[in-house]
C-alpha cells in the first residue's frame, strides 16, 4: 500500500461560480447625484439658520424709534413692517424680561392705515423706505414641491442599474 503524499497547506482558490465579478458590486455612483445631494441639504441647512431680524413689538418700542428719528432703512408688505436702525437700541422681550441689542427688527402694524402717519413721519426724516416683491415660495418649499419627484426618479435609476447587472453576467434563477 501506498501513502498518500503529504498535504500542502497552500490555500486553495475559491470554486468560481460562473458569475463576472466587477469588483465593488457595480458601477460606481455618479457625480451629478453626488452633487444634487449635497446642494439639497446645503439649501435645507440654508433655510433653517437663524435670522438676524428680532420681533418686536410696534407700541411702543417701533413708534419710540421713530419719534427718536434711529429708523435707517424699513420696508413695508401689507401690515409687515421690517428695518434697520441707526443706532443699536435694547429691546427687552415680555416673555423674557432680558434686554437685547436689536439692529435689525420686524413687527406688525395694527392696520394698513396706521402705517400711512408712520410713512409720512419717516419722510419728513428723509428715511430711505425700501419696496419689497410679494412673498414667493422659498427654497423649502420648493424642495417639498420637488423632493417625491426626485425620490421616484432615484428610485428608477436605481431599479435600472440593479437590472442592467442582472443582464451583465448576474446570477439567473
Amino acid at each position: 500500500m501506498e501513502n498518500p503524499p503529504p498535504q500542502q497547506d497552500t490555500p486553495q482558490p475559491p470554486p468560481t461560480s460562473g458569475r463576472k465579478t466587477k469588483g465593488s458590486g457595480g458601477s460606481a455612483t455618479p457625480l451629478w447625484l453626488w452633487l444634487l445631494l449635497i446642494g439639497g441639504f446645503a439649501l435645507i441647512f440654508w433655510q433653517f439658520m437663524p435670522k438676524t431680524e428680532m420681533l418686536v413689538d410696534y407700541n411702543p418700542w417701533f413708534l419710540d424709534q421713530v419719534k427718536k428719528n434711529n429708523i435707517k432703512t424699513i420696508s413695508f408688505q401689507g401690515v409687515e413692517i421690517h428695518g434697520e436702525l441707526r443706532l443699536e437700541e435694547p429691546y427687552s422681550n415680555p416673555s423674557s424680561m432680558t434686554p437685547t441689542k436689536v439692529r435689525k427688527f420686524y413687527t406688525y402694524a395694527p392696520s394698513e392705515a396706521s402705517i400711512y402717519p408712520i410713512e409720512l413721519e419717516l419722510r419728513k426724516n428723509e428715511v430711505r423706505i425700501e419696496g419689497n416683491p410679494p412673498n414667493q415660495a422659498t427654497g423649502l418649499a420648493w424642495i417639498m414641491f420637488l423632493l417625491p419627484t426626485f425620490v421616484l426618479l432615484g428610485f428608477i435609476y436605481l431599479m435600472m442599474r440593479r437590472a442592467r447587472d442582472r443582464f451583465d453576467g448576474g446570477n439567473t434563477p
